[in-house]
């Protein structure tokens, strides 16, 4: 009895030092990218994300209810695992070089679980899997979902009024009815929406479902549920308050409606799938019976130290990395035949701007026409300090959500054109037309992914890149679209020139 006893102790015992082998590696990943760690930090604080503070809890929770499982398995550090470390942590240097968040989060969250296979080896990593995968869904990566989750929306929404024989005008993602106008706005993406939804959902499989192919669907049927229902939010909200002249969820209590419709869909998305739940479904018990074999310290301390050396690599290259030519300090606005020189930005809108290291702007009058220049270059990335980024608004962003904004060709040269990002807009007698582009090391883009792409290879490369964005805005009378474009043809040659 004594014996049996004994052997129980031994088991739980080292199933308490595999957990807490494992909260060592992370909290090693936590100190070699803490920069990282810190805007995720902050990234959890906001709404969005808020649920990142119950999953790492839950996450810690079922590591430690799973020691019994973790104790039976052989820890025999994964080689080839290192390899991957040492992408992760490339990867990782080039969201940072780019200041693209997103890969730089992605990359060390995935350092976790991927340190975790290395130290202690394929089957540690299977019996915490679903602990570290529910950790993963804390990535606060999402919101690069939102433009396309604006358009599912406006989308859906409008297939339902025209179902319901509803009249409506949608110009991009603003929507007019007869009783109000309506903006499908980034807070109206449904991203809250899906994100929590698609967490609840993961976790309710794990307790429900023992397969790996029923849990999947399951979480599959819950974003694609949250999503549809999220269409479904707006078209109620939008027909709702127009039928009532705006009394009835215009105001603060279309938040609370969509709350109600959240949990309703959620309940009865756990009540039907609890129909289809696993028996028996539930984490193995703590106790196990099997032996565990005997750990190998040299290999386990040998591949610890090669881990974190394979995950340092990034972070070395990092603080080496170069910085773009002082030599952008000089570059000025040009000067335009048959125009005043540049004075104060005298446009309708304002280019919002953030961390440039040169920015230069100005209006010039050039008889019935107004031209705006604006020239910013950014010699090193940064979060806060990036060309393409979630602070800077270049040219307003209503101009893409109301559909105005396409892509055009300007001719820079006899025989040499480039694509530009075109919005005309009319105001009685005026008419403005405003193209805009960005440019690496001299080579223009409309694409903000060709941006980061050709930034992204300059650092993996360990050069510097010149960064730069282009706007040329022209005003004038609206019965003359030739002009307005002969102008900014000549203002785009002059830019390019400089």
């Amino acid at each position: 009895m004594s014996a049996t006893l004994g052997n129980v102790a031994t088991h739980v015992n080292r199933g308490v030092v595999v957990a807490a082998a494992i909260a060592v590696l992370a909290a090693a990943v936590v100190v070699i990218f803490l920069g990282s760690y810190a805007t995720i930090w902050d990234l959890w604080k906001l709404s969005t994300y808020q649920y990142a503070f119950i999953v790492v809890p839950a996450t810690a929770y079922l590591l430690w209810s799973q020691r019994g499982v973790l104790t039976a398995q052989p820890i025999e550090p994964a080689w080839p695992a290192l390899l991957g470390l040492f992408v992760l942590t490339m990867v990782w240097y080039v969201g940072r070089a780019t200041a693209t968040q997103a890969v730089e989060h992605t990359a060390v969250m995935l350092a976790i679980p991927t340190i975790v296979w290395a130290v202690l080896g394929r089957h540690v990593l299977h019996a915490a899997g679903f602990s570290l995968l529910l950790f993963l869904t804390a990535t606060p990566v999402a919101e690069v979902l939102t433009p396309l989750l604006m358009v599912i929306t406006a989308d859906i929404a409008t297939g339902l009024l025209s179902l319901f024989g509803i009249g409506f005008v949608r110009t991009g993602q603003y929507i007019s009815l007869s009783g109000g106008e309506f903006k499908i706005a980034d807070v109206c993406s449904g991203l809250r929406y899906l994100l929590t939804g698609v967490t609840l959902a993961l976790l309710f499989s794990y307790w429900s479902f023992r397969t790996v192919r029923a849990r999947a669907i399951f979480v599959a049927v819950t974003a694609a549920v949250f999503v549809l229902g999220n269409g479904l939010r707006a078209f109620i909200v939008m027909a709702v308050a127009s039928a009532s002249d705006m009394r009835y969820l215009a105001g603060h209590d279309h938040v609370i409606f969509g709350t109600v419709l959240f949990g309703v869909l959620l309940g009865l998305l756990l009540l039907g799938a609890r129909r289809f739940a696993h028996a028996g479904a539930e984490p193995v018990a703590l106790e196990s019976s099997v032996e565990p074999r005997p750990v190998r310290r040299l290999p386990l301390g040998v591949a610890s130290i090669a881990a974190v050396v394979a995950l340092a690599v990034g972070p070395a290259i990092e603080a080496y990395r170069p910085i773009g030519a002082p030599a952008l300090a000089a570059l000025q606005l040009p000067l335009l035949p048959g125009c005043s020189t540049p004075g104060e930005w005298r446009a309708a809108w304002t280019p919002v701007v953030r961390g440039s290291a040169i920015e230069r702007r100005g209006s010039y009058q050039c008889g019935r026409f107004d031209i705006h220049l604006l020239v910013v270059a950014y010699p090193r990335q940064a979060a806060g300090s990036e060309l393409v980024g979630s602070f800077n608004e270049i040219v307003p962003s209503d101009w893409w959500q109301s559909g105005a904004q396409i892509t055009t060709q300007a001719a820079v040269a006899p025989g040499r054109s480039h694509d530009v990002l075109q919005a005309q807009l009319t105001a009685g007698a005026t008419s403005a037309l405003t193209w805009n582009w960005y440019a690496v090391d001299g080579r223009p883009t409309v694409s903000e992914f060709g941006v980061k792409l050709r930034e992204a290879l300059a650092a993996l490369a360990l050069r510097a890149t010149d960064s730069r964005a282009y706007v040329v805005s022209v005003t004038g009378p609206s019965g003359a679209p030739d002009a307005l474009r002969e102008q900014a043809q000549l203002a785009v040659r002059a830019l390019e020139g400089t």
